[in-house]
């Protein structure tokens, strides 16, 4: 329905895609789906990959240097009830999940690379 699913991300204040880095022994599948129900509380039909791209970001947070390869896939919601903001574990970085309307962001709302990814979404 034109929209995307996003978090706020705590240091920059920028919409990100759910997503994180994938437990031991984790098939990329899992891990997504796993990400999605902990920063969304919302189960996934995972589609096709869409991108696959090499990520270096520092994270001012905790003065650390991250080299990230990062896989983006086209997903379909299950159910579209989020998580309620008080439910979002407050030790991670994403936050305040919410049901965007894609024709009306702007790319200085969005953290880095998501401008170039979205419209592959």
């Amino acid at each position: 329905e034109g929209k995307v699913l996003l978090l706020s991300t705590k240091s920059t204040g920028r919409y990100w895609l759910p997503g994180g880095g994938l437990n031991p022994g984790e098939s990329l599948e899992e891990g997504m789906r796993r990400e999605v129900m902990e920063e969304a509380g919302i189960e996934i039909e995972i589609g096709e990959m869409v991108k696959f791209k090499e990520i270096f970001f520092y994270y001012e947070p905790l003065d650390e240097a991250y080299h990230t390869l990062a896989f983006f896939y086209r997903c379909a919601a299950k159910s579209v009830v989020l998580l309620d903001d008080d439910k979002v574990d407050p030790e991670e970085e994403s936050e305040k999940p919410r049901w965007i309307d894609i024709k009306d962001l702007r790319p200085d709302q969005m953290q880095h690379p998501m401008a170039e990814i979205l419209p592959l979404l």
